[in-house]
């Protein structure tokens, strides 16, 4: 009761705003942190896709469309649960930044409920998170690609594997560079790690898409780790 009391009376002199808009919520739950409106607003991907990104098209047969990677991506096909903006963008800068806890239920429900949309569990052995360089993981105390590969894991039953392949380089990030700098960013990056997979079929998960070189260059070290393959899935994508 005095947990209830103290927390309706902090939202009457600090009443919680919207991260996508950054208006007022008017509600006594402080927990929530998106707007009706806002959260309407998750363009959640679904219906006509690229068979091969996974970039929404007007037509399920497409096979390979102008989104596509043109480098070699090494994983089969990639899938995403949502477009990279308002207000994922935000909610996403708020689990990966500044390590908010209160919006990861959010996301990982996306996660979840996008990868029942586009795959099948039967398709895969393993999950494998992108693993980030362990100095920054360091710093961040938490590796965003890892909780979200956690919840699916869970919701699917099948294992999630973290040392199957380890980020040797630590790399600025992707969507700061352009063209052929982010190849050069993510050279020699990801090696094979100290478990083997073994002819495997692998989910590699991450939180955001920009161009799909990071995926390539994971899912490389994951076939030179023994599996047979790969498919990349992200709970975001830029379009």
């Amino acid at each position: 009761m005095l947990s209830a009391l103290v927390e309706s009376s902090l939202n009457l002199v600090f009443p919680p705003t919207c991260l996508g808009c950054g208006d007022r919520i008017h509600s006594p739950d402080n927990r929530l942190f998106l707007c009706g409106p806002c959260e309407t607003k998750i363009d959640r991907i679904g219906g006509a896709i690229c068979q091969r990104c996974g970039a929404p098209t007007e037509s399920a047969q497409v096979q390979k469309c102008k989104r596509c990677p043109t480098f070699e991506s090494f994983y089969m096909a990639s899938r995403s649960a949502t477009v990279y903006s308002t207000p994922i963008r935000e909610l996403i800068h708020e689990f990966k930044f500044k390590g908010s806890r209160r919006v990861r239920p959010l996301l990982c429900d996306l996660f979840v409920r996008g990868a029942n949309r586009h795959l099948e569990s039967k398709d895969f052995d393993l999950i494998v998170p992108v693993p980030l360089h362990w100095w920054r993981q360091f710093r961040r105390e938490f590796n965003q690609a890892e909780i979200l590969g956690e919840s699916l894991s869970e919701s699917w039953g099948i294992p999630l594997v973290l040392n199957s392949v380890r980020r040797v380089r630590m790399t600025p990030p992707q969507s700061g560079l352009s063209g052929r700098w982010r190849e050069r960013n993510i050279q020699g990056a990801f090696q094979p790690g100290a478990r083997g997979l073994a002819g495997a079929r692998v989910l590699l998960v991450d939180d955001v898409m920009t161009t799909g070189r990071t995926l390539a260059a994971c899912s490389s070290a994951l076939l030179k780790a023994g599996a047979t393959s790969v498919v990349g899935y992200t709970l975001s994508r830029r379009l």
